[in-house]
């Protein structure tokens, strides 16, 4: 079978000709085949943006001489009740050839011996890049906003993002959010692994706060990228900081029966979680964002942890650029519909007490980019600790969009079960 023409002259001209009268379509100057209706359309969306429509008249004084007889051919030909059908019709034919374009890529790397990975990423990258028909600026429509908030009248609640079963957050933040990124760091052996560890569970559906046999909650899909630690030992992490057991006892096998069954309890609990987990230490910024995309389209996750981006093996022409490339592409997948948390470790002016976000290691490009910037920090005063070794902690943030920077969330750290315990606030909360 012959391949069919991918553009149609026919509504091109439709369409350019429908804009003449004001009714502008939502198309990109790239949505057109004919370079002379590319070359003449950001000018028409200038002017609808202003609330103009530009005449005939002054369109012809805007194109060269041989393009003057397509301008009339274009007005002459409109019928404004078909105006719809024909910008459908164009943004279709630039769809497909947006993606005839990200099949050439996809066969370039196939016959260049480029890795699978890599030629997966680049298809998934070229795909996202083919947009819905009505992608571009358009006019305020407050619809979305308006149900939003009718919803919450209509069903008051504190949390209106994924719920974490952390208090603090849920309340304060609003728990979190998909097409946001949430920053943790912290100095080494603080506990931020342990925490976003209990974090993925916990939205998972997984209870760790009551001190019972484990149960679960509503269960909320998503996925650990774990490059520093082994899927193993997230795994046993969870299971302990469940069942309330000293990882040093399920490691050497001396627990007593009751233990025992508190364990397989947890492990149990663990596997059936919604939880998907990669210990690969060869990602790529580029190559970790089409497996998200993946895990979103065929298993539904909401939420993915990367554990740390700057073990991601990007390449730039030095650090600062990698860094900056690396953020944006998790800012990049955040906006695919997921909340990203990311983990972060303090450059030198952190660790000797800066306490401003310029002590997270790396290019301040990271803070602009992200939503929620908080630090994992040791109390540091007396008495801090406790006689089991439990160590006094806070999450504080300092940057949020829609929440007192100010927070500061108590914590109790109890290392040997690998797990947190959260203080409740004070009436008014914690500060």
């Amino acid at each position: 079978m012959d391949p069919k023409p991918l553009w149609d002259r026919e509504s091109e001209l439709a369409v350019l000709g429908a804009a003449l009268f004001g009714r502008v379509a939502p198309l990109s100057p790239d949505d057109f085949n004919d370079t002379r209706i590319r070359r003449l359309w950001p000018e028409i969306l200038a002017a609808y943006a202003e609330g103009k429509t530009l005449q005939i008249e002054q369109v012809m004084d805007m194109v060269p001489l041989a393009d003057q007889q397509m301008v009339t051919q274009a007005a002459s030909a409109t019928v404004l009740t078909m105006a719809e059908y024909h910008a459908d019709r164009v943004a279709d034919f630039s769809q497909r050839r947006q993606l005839l374009q990200a099949a050439n890529e996809v066969a370039k790397g196939i016959y260049s011996g480029t890795s699978l990975d890599e030629i997966r990423a680049a298809g998934v990258e070229a795909l996202s890049r083919v947009g819905p028909i009505h992608d571009g600026a358009r006019r305020i429509d407050v619809t979305r906003v308006f149900d939003e908030y009718w919803e919450a009248l209509g069903n008051p609640r504190d949390t209106w993002g994924l719920v974490t079963s952390i208090p603090q957050i849920d309340i304060e933040l609003g728990g979190l959010h998909e097409k946001e990124t949430f920053v943790i760091a912290g100095e080494p052996g603080v506990g931020k692994t342990i925490w976003v560890t209990q974090l993925g569970f916990m939205l998972a559906g997984l209870d760790y706060l009551t001190p019972r046999s484990p149960t679960t909650r509503t269960a909320i899909p998503g996925a650990f990228y774990e490059m520093e630690m082994s899927a193993d030992a997230i795994i046993r992490r969870a299971a302990c900081g469940m069942a309330r057991l000293n990882a040093r006892k399920v490691r050497t096998g001396r627990m007593s029966t009751e233990e025992q069954g508190r364990f397989m309890d947890a492990l149990q609990t663990v596997r059936k979680a919604p939880v998907f987990i990669s210990d690969r230490t060869d990602w790529t910024s580029r190559t970790m964002r089409a497996d998200a995309i993946r895990l979103m389209r065929e298993e539904g996750i909401k939420w993915v942890v990367v554990d740390y981006t700057g073990l991601l093996k990007d390449q730039a022409d030095n650090d600062v650029a990698k860094e900056v490339a690396i953020s944006q592409a998790m800012s990049d997948l955040a906006k695919e519909g997921l909340a990203v948390v990311l983990v972060e470790t303090l450059n030198k002016g952190g660790l000797r007490g800066d306490e401003s976000q310029g002590a997270v290691r790396g290019s301040v490009q990271k803070m602009y980019d992200a939503s929620v910037v908080a630090f994992l920090q040791f109390d540091r005063t007396n008495g801090a600790g406790d006689q089991t070794g439990n160590k006094r902690c806070y999450l504080r943030l300092k940057k949020a969009r829609e929440a007192d920077v100010a927070l500061r969330i108590p914590l109790l750290l109890v290392g040997s079960q690998k797990r947190f315990e959260y203080i409740q606030p004070t009436q008014g909360g914690v500060r």
